[in-house]
């Protein structure tokens, strides 16, 4: 499986933290998201609601789902009309099970049409979280919300 430089979406949350509060908070975050790791270092966005409701962690899952939708928004054009919403979910389950590179390896190898441009996502990847309404600025007070409630 080639690598396709797609950062870990729980590194990139850890990296958003430290630059915006600290070192010393990212490295409590990620201390707190080790536990929602499945075996192979993937984030398991099913376990982010068991902790603290308020934590930073819980933020994590909107990053993890933010990314879901871009990533299905990229493969979109891999496959037919009729066979879209089975693949796509299938394709995500590997995204969420296995990370991104190999989702993308398996939305390369199962596309019914043409296959979509890796280098579209790779260009994307980092910034698919601050599209729309949920920008850098959003995420900053949210985080800062769930570390003063986290903290208490």
């Amino acid at each position: 499986m080639p690598g396709y430089g797609l950062r870990d979406r729980g590194d990139q949350f850890v990296d958003f933290v430290s630059s915006a509060f600290g070192p010393d908070h990212g490295d409590a975050v990620r201390r707190s998201i080790a536990p929602t790791r499945l075996p192979n270092g993937v984030i398991d966005a099913r376990l982010l609601d068991t902790g603290k409701r308020d934590g930073p962690a819980r933020l994590l899952g909107s990053w993890l789902g933010t990314a879901r939708i871009g990533f299905e928004v990229w493969a979109e054009p891999a496959f037919g009309r009729f066979e879209r919403r089975r693949l796509i979910g299938q394709a995500t389950a590997v995204l969420d099970n296995e990370g991104p590179d190999a989702a993308v390896d398996w939305v390369l190898g199962n596309a019914t049409k043409r296959a979509p441009s890796v280098s579209v996502l790779q260009a994307d990847w980092d910034d698919m979280v601050f599209t729309g309404p949920l920008d850098a600025e959003y995420y900053r007070g949210q985080v800062y919300d769930a570390l003063r409630a986290w903290r208490r």
